[in-house]
């Protein structure tokens, strides 16, 4: 999935966390405890309407997802809000 990615000059936080999300909901063993990881070196392009925080929060209450989501800001945009 990694190798499949494509760099395009911009950030989309909520669209990079929710296929984080639909890759742990979709999976087919459940033996596992998942975790999603989100590293970012940029501000995101896109916000959704009610906010990235919110429109996640929502997103994971409505598929009953349980996994932590960890983000992580690095490089010159030390400002991102990491609630």
């Amino acid at each position: 999935m990694v190798n499949g990615l494509q760099t395009r000059g911009t950030t989309n936080i909520y669209g990079a966390i929710k296929k984080g999300i639909d890759v742990v909901a979709a999976r087919d063993s459940r033996l596992r405890n998942p975790q999603i990881m989100f590293f970012t070196d940029g501000q995101s392009n896109y916000e959704p309407r009610q906010g990235t925080v919110a429109a996640l929060k929502e997103l994971k209450e409505q598929m009953k997802l349980s996994c932590p989501i960890n983000t992580y800001g690095f490089g010159m945009y030390n400002q991102l809000n990491s609630r």
